[in-house]
């Protein structure tokens, strides 16, 4: 693997007593990757928290926003970043540990496709630790995505592996969320575009590592976002 082959992306936000888990467990399974956080000046500290890591390991690296600017935003932010750095693949997930370090190392070795996403519906077993209103959440959120947006993916997942020596960058332009939204917004945009989309199977555990952080607000910007996109999903058509 190549200086420039692969970048993991993590956002964060509040993420203090994760950030040392998830190095160690990228590190367990994928070796000294490069690693790029980026964290919405977090008051719990979270920033020192990977500063102190990177003190260590100099793979480690972080963007400091200003202020909590949107999970969605942060995505961008990092593809953005990861492309202007030259990296062929770029691995993004979550840091409360809901996306599992020895998941990454199946998605880093799956070439097929230009991104690559986690399924949490190809397993019956993949949400089995879960509660109830978690799962009803997430399934909601997966026929709204199938039936609204016509995505026959797991569109609405951070766990993901961008090709962006196919897929570039530009195509974010295109991405107007800067919540939660972005992950369907994006993926119609990238499925509009006639890219290439792979699923790998994932289990998720139950929480453990904190809370969502989906906030009833952002629940509902989320809804009408889709809502606008599936108004205007006939306008979409490939480049």
């Amino acid at each position: 693997m190549t200086n420039n082959d692969l970048l993991i992306f993590i956002p964060t936000y509040k993420e203090r007593e994760n950030v040392r888990l998830i190095v160690e467990g990228l590190r367990y399974n994928l070796g000294p990757v490069p690693i790029l956080f980026c964290d919405d000046n977090s008051p719990d500290g979270t920033y020192e928290a990977i500063m102190d890591l990177a003190r260590d390991d100099g793979a480690i690296d972080v963007i400091r926003r200003p202020g909590k600017l949107g999970i969605g935003s942060a995505h961008k932010d990092g593809i953005r970043e990861a492309g202007r750095r030259g990296y062929r693949r770029l691995l993004t997930l979550d840091c409360d540990l809901t996306h599992q370090p020895s998941d990454c190392a199946r998605f880093v070795a799956c070439e097929r496709g230009d991104v690559v996403v986690g399924s949490r519906f190809a397993d019956r077993e993949s949400l089995a630790d879960w509660n109830w209103l978690r799962k009803a959440l997430t399934r909601g959120g997966h026929l709204a995505t199938t039936w609204l947006l016509r995505l026959p993916y797991d569109a609405t997942g951070a766990l993901r592996l961008y090709h962006l020596d196919r897929l570039g960058t530009d195509w974010l332009d295109s991405v107007k969320s800067d919540g939660y939204a972005f992950f369907f917004e994006s993926l119609m945009v990238l499925h509009a575009r006639g890219a290439a989309i792979e699923e790998l199977s994932i289990r998720l555990p139950k929480r453990t590592y904190g809370n969502s952080k989906m906030s009833i607000r952002e629940l509902f910007k989320s809804v009408m976002m889709m809502l606008r996109l599936a108004a205007r999903r006939r306008e979409i058509t490939r480049p």
